[in-house]
């Protein structure tokens, strides 16, 4: 998400990888990859890619809006709408652009961690519904596409549910490298090269805090 806008920004003001990384004090190698998902920038990065493109650093975990407006084709059938709204999974469904702005704007650790607790939740309850043969029936009346349009939703449901989680995951560990979280949410183990340039972001954070004090 960081790297499709920090994209769509640099475009707009019409700079080259090497202009933007040069304003922002960074390797073009590292704007590179950040652009194209294959890497996910500390705080530190994320505050001078901002500086650089005269933005806040919300605004780059900000969604392009023809991504964030998408609606999955499953998800978007009335019938199946109405029946995810009634089962109470407005985090599910909230468009990314939507979600975005939403977890943006806390700055508290634990509230972070109740979302991805209460996406999860709303993810079980969805697929556990779904075993039912009766629900089957009411959201898919074809018998001849019934099991071809149910693998369709479930995985709709699941990328709708990572990238989601992708999200939080990115702004727990920005708030982490600012010093206003004591811990960062992440999907198993967090590899030892990555926790150590998250460590090294906030320290450096910290530090310049302290000195500006």
């Amino acid at each position: 998400m960081v790297g499709h806008k920090v994209r769509e920004l640099r475009e707009e003001r019409r700079m080259s990888q090497t202009e933007l990384a040069e304003r922002a004090d960074i390797s073009r190698v590292t704007v590179n990859r950040v652009e194209n998902g294959h890497l996910v920038p500390s705080a530190t990065t994320v505050v001078q890619l901002a500086g650089a493109l005269d933005v806040d650093p919300g605004e780059l975990f900000a969604v392009p809006l023809e991504d964030s407006e998408a609606v999955a084709r499953q998800m978007s059938i009335p019938r199946i709408r109405e029946w995810l709204v009634s089962k109470d999974v407005s985090l599910l469904i909230m468009s990314e652009g939507r979600f975005v702005e939403t977890i943006v704007k806390i700055d508290d650790p634990d509230e972070i961690q109740e979302l991805h607790s209460q996406i999860t939740d709303e993810r079980e309850k969805v697929e556990e519904s779904l075993y039912s043969t009766q629900v089957r029936k009411r959201l898919f009346p074809s018998a001849q596409s019934r099991s071809r349009d149910l693998g369709a939703l479930r995985r709709e449901i699941s990328q709708e549910h990572k990238q989601k989680e992708r999200a939080l995951f990115s702004y727990s560990r920005y708030l982490f490298e600012e010093g206003k979280a004591e811990g960062f949410l992440s999907r198993g183990e967090v590899p030892p090269y990555v926790l150590e340039q998250t460590r090294k972001a906030r320290e450096k954070v910290l530090r310049e805090a302290l000195i500006g004090a």
